[in-house]
C-alpha cells in the first residue's frame, strides 16, 4: 500500500484504513485498506451501493463505530496532521462536533422526538464552548436562517414531527454547523428526500461551502448526486476503493467497469438509450477472492478472478484497481 504525500494542504487523510466485524460465527472484513484524501475547502463524493462500506467509513473517521462489534486493525486518520486512531476518547470528543460535523441519513432517527429543535442545537453549541442559554438561541436563530429555513425565529420552538423531512435535514444541518466546523461529513443526507428538495439540501451545502470555506465528505450511492456537487469522487465497493480522481475526469472517462456501470444508470433525458443496470448483486464480503467485481464485470477474463489487483496510480490524481482497465478502454 502506497502511504499518502501527507501536506498541511489536506484538512483529512485517510491511510489504508481497514475496519473488521466481528460476530458469533466470524470476522468479516468490511473496509480493507481504504485511501483518500480531502483538501481544505474541497468536497469529496464516496460512491458506492449499500454495503460497500461508506457509512463505516464515517464512522470511523468519528470515532463512533460499535466497540462490541467493529474493531479499526489497520491505517491511520489524520484530521489536520492529527491521527485520530491514536488519540484518547477525551481528545476524539473535542474534535468530534466540534471541528467535524456530521449529517446523518434520516433526521427522524437522529432528532430527539421530545425536544425542540431549538433545545437540541442549544445544547449543541453549550457543549462545545462556554455561553449563555440566550446567546447560545440567538445563534441557534441564525443558524436556521442560514439553513433556509422560513421565518427561524419561530421555527426554533418546533418539534421534529411538525416539520417536513426537508426542514428536518436542514436542522440537522444547522446541529453539524453550530461549531463551525472545519469538515463536514454528509452521509447520505438527500436519499429519503424528494428530487424537488433534495436540489434545494445540494444547492444549499455548495453556497455553505462557498460562505464558510468548509470542507465536505459528501457519502451517497447516487452517482448523479456527485455530479452535481463533488470536485472529486471515490467510488467503493465491496470494502475497497476501485477508482478516485476529479468528478469531471471520472464522468467524461471512467475507466473501472464498475464506475461505468453505475454511470449507465443514471436516466439521461437526452439519450433515448435504456438504462443498463449491473448484473449480479455485491459479494459477501466473507467469500471475496480475485477482483471483488469480477462476478458482475461484463469484461471479466479468467485471471481477474484469480488475482486481487492493486490500486493503480495514474497521473491527475487518479487511481484504480483494475487488472485490464486500458483494454477495456481500447475496445
Amino acid at each position: 500500500m502506497k502511504t499518502m504525500n501527507r501536506s498541511s494542504e489536506y484538512l483529512l487523510q485517510v491511510e489504508n484504513l481497514t475496519v473488521e466485524f466481528r460476530t458469533d460465527d466470524e470476522t468479516v472484513r468490511v473496509v480493507d485498506g481504504v485511501s483518500f484524501a480531502i483538501r481544505r475547502g474541497e468536497i469529496l463524493g464516496l460512491v458506492g451501493e449499500s454495503g460497500s462500506g461508506k457509512s463505516v467509513s464515517s464512522l470511523a473517521i468519528m470515532g463512533l463505530l460499535p466497540p462490541s462489534m467493529a474493531k479499526i486493525t489497520d491505517g491511520h486518520i489524520l484530521f489536520d496532521g492529527q491521527d485520530l486512531l491514536r488519540m484518547q476518547p477525551s481528545e476524539i470528543r473535542r474534535i468530534r462536533g466540534n471541528r467535524i460535523g456530521m449529517i446523518f441519513q434520516e433526521p427522524l432517527t437522529a432528532l430527539n422526538p421530545v425536544f425542540t429543535v431549538g433545545h437540541q442545537i442549544i445544547t449543541g453549541i453549550r457543549a462545545h464552548e462556554a455561553i449563555r442559554w440566550n446567546d447560545a438561541r440567538t445563534r441557534a436563530i441564525e443558524l436556521l436562517g442560514l439553513v433556509g429555513i422560513a421565518d427561524p425565529s419561530v421555527a426554533i420552538d418546533a418539534y421534529p414531527f411538525q416539520m417536513s423531512g426537508g426542514m428536518r435535514q436542514r436542522v440537522l444541518i444547522a446541529m453539524a454547523l453550530s461549531s463551525d466546523p472545519d469538515l463536514l461529513i454528509a452521509d447520505e443526507p438527500t436519499t429519503a428526500l424528494d428530487v424537488t428538495i433534495q436540489a434545494q439540501i445540494l444547492d444549499l451545502l455548495r453556497k455553505i461551502r462557498e460562505k464558510t470555506g468548509i470542507a465536505i465528505l459528501f457519502i451517497t450511492h447516487d452517482l448523479a448526486v456527485i455530479s452535481e456537487l463533488c470536485d472529486n469522487v471515490a467510488v467503493l465497493y465491496a470494502g475497497e476503493i476501485q477508482e478516485r480522481g476529479p468528478v469531471d475526469e471520472i464522468f467524461s472517462k471512467p475507466r473501472h467497469p464498475y464506475t461505468q456501470g453505475l454511470l449507465s444508470c443514471i436516466a439521461d433525458p437526452t439519450s433515448k438509450q435504456p438504462l443498463m443496470p449491473i448484473e449480479g448483486t455485491p459479494p459477501l464480503l466473507s467469500e471475496v477472492s480475485g477482483c471483488r467485481f469480477s462476478p458482475r464485470c461484463r469484461h471479466a477474463l479468467d485471471g481477474c478472478h484469480a488475482k486481487h489487483p492493486e490500486i493503480q496510480y495514474l497521473e491527475n490524481e487518479q487511481e484504480i484497481r483494475c487488472l485490464y482497465w486500458q483494454e477495456i478502454l481500447r475496445n
